[in-house]
């Protein structure tokens, strides 16, 4: 995470801070708090805190405003998937398997192809801070053979 900046107010009186990479221990008197924490691709995180002697240790942790997305599978093997990805009115391909990939807020339009496999399409919702694992229902295609019996005849 980068620079945070906290924010906090008691008894009218207001204290701030720049976190460097993240943490800080603050040393603050009894009494409630309420405080305000921001950073870069950080959601913003609003709350009261109640300071007192038995109260000594308190973590806030920042949600991310992006999300992440995995394609996996148990049934079938990726390798040779594409990924067509549309948001937000863009669109690319995404060649697989790949790592977890961070991705932005809000519903992607997903079209999964593999070489002898129907196609699968669907509309995927990535979340702050969560990992949204999408597992294609991919069907393989079937086709018809035919068998033939060849015979050759001699002359003699």
């Amino acid at each position: 995470m980068q620079d945070a900046h906290v924010e906090a107010i008691a008894n009218g009186v207001k204290q701030e801070w720049v976190l460097i990479d993240g943490k800080a221990q603050l040393f603050l008197v009894e009494g409630t708090y309420h405080y305000t924490i921001s950073a870069d691709k950080y959601l913003t995180k609003t709350g009261e805190l109640i300071v007192s002697a038995t109260q000594t240790d308190t973590t806030i942790a920042l949600v991310p405003e992006y999300g992440w997305m995995t394609i996996a599978s148990d049934s079938i093997d990726l390798a040779g998937l594409s990924v067509d990805i549309s948001y937000k009115g863009a669109a690319y391909s995404k060649a697989l398997p790949f790592e977890r990939m961070q991705s932005d807020t809000g519903s992607y339009v997903l079209k999964v192809n593999k070489p002898k496999y129907h196609g699968w399409m669907d509309t995927i919702v990535v979340q702050a801070g969560e990992e949204t694992i999408v597992i294609p229902e991919l069907l393989p295609k079937s086709y018809k053979h035919n068998t033939y019996l060849l015979a050759e005849a001699g002359l003699a």
